[in-house]
Formats: structure tokens, sequence, C-alpha cells
């Protein structure tokens, strides 16, 4: 069983304010099995429990589906959680999450995916406005880019920019710098600019 003081100690030493939050969070639920998502839901649902302690386990779930690939049960767990933690800002990157998975996973009319797409850019662009500083947001907004441009999904040249400008943002940070610059590449050659010089804002 995780449900251990240990195990709550982790979870509560989450910083919000740190730009390392995210990163934090996956290491302590990088070895998961089904006994952890249980815990993860119980501290969630335990309305007894500080209320950030089960934000951090709300999210660290996100994670374990996200990067598990498990994209039905990801929307399924934000779908029906999220309105719990409205008042985290990290909450809307698991917003934009759930409208861009929700598109891969359902039969969707092409307005239902614009419209999820634009909802997806809008939950990303308030939390690149309110939490730049942490790891991972920037280009949560600029990767979405390149994955509506690769599905044919309707993005404006400015959309490629802001997601240009993103990721240079992201640069910034020195964090995971191989990621952002392979996805700067991909985001200027959707812009045209094949010349390999840099992109200036």
């Amino acid at each position: 069983m995780y449900m251990t003081r240990d195990f709550i100690k982790k979870l509560e030493g989450i910083d919000l304010s740190s730009p390392r939050c995210t990163v934090d969070m996956k290491g302590i639920v990088s070895k998961y099995n089904d006994s952890l998502i249980q815990e993860l839901k119980t501290i969630i649902e335990d309305t007894t429990r500080d209320k950030k302690l089960r934000f951090v386990a709300y999210y660290s779930l996100s994670i374990i589906y996200r990067d598990g690939g498990q994209y039905d049960h990801y929307c399924k767990h934000v779908y029906h959680y999220n309105n719990w933690f409205t008042e985290y800002p990290l909450n809307n990157i698991a917003i934009s999450h759930y409208y861009k998975y929700s598109i891969s996973i359902s039969s969707r009319t092409d307005y239902d995916s614009l419209h999820f797409l634009a909802e997806a850019l809008r939950y990303a662009e308030i939390a690149k406005t309110d939490i730049s500083y942490i790891f991972g947001v920037n280009n949560t907004y600029a990767s979405l880019i390149v994955w509506a441009k690769e599905r044919s999904l309707p993005v404006s040249v400015q959309d490629i920019e802001n997601g240009i400008k993103a990721v240079d943002k992201e640069l910034e940070l020195k964090w995971n710098n191989t990621t952002s610059l392979l996805l700067k590449g991909r985001l200027l050659y959707y812009s045209g600019d094949h010349s390999g010089k840099p992109y200036h804002s």
C-alpha cells in the first residue's frame, strides 16, 4: 500500500510555486500500479484532507494516465474532478489536455474538433499567461499547435508565431532543451521558415 506517512509527506512537499513542481510530481508517481491509482483517488475524494494535497493527488494521477497513454481514463478523470480545483492555475493544463485527448479518442464532427481545439488552446494560453515559469507549461501550448497542424486542423500564422515564442520562453528556463529545440524546429517548418536561422520575436 502506498498510503503511508512517507508517501503523503512527499505529496504534501510539492511546492506548486516551484518551476519543478510537475517534474517532482512525476518523480513521485513514476513507478505506479493499480494500488497507487486507487490511493490517489482516495486522497482526492477525502474532503477532510488539505485541499492542496488533494489537488496534487489529482494532478499526479493525471500524469499517470497521460504518460501511460491512457487517454480515455485521463479524460474521465479530469472531466470528473477538474471543477473541484478551479483555484489552481496548473489545473488549466490538465483541462487543456482533456480537450486535446477528447478529439483523439472520440468520433467527433469537424465542428466539435474545432471547438475542442479552440478550448485546448484557450486553457493552455491561460496557463501560459499565469504560470509560464513552470517547466513544460509553455511547451504544452506550443505542442498543441504542432499537434493540430499534423492533424490538418486549422492553425493561423499568428498561432504558429505564438507557439515559437512560447518555446523560446521555455528555452529561457533551461529545462528539457532537446525537446524544446525539436518542437521549435517543427514550428519553424510550419511557419515556412526553412532557413535554419534563429527566429526573432
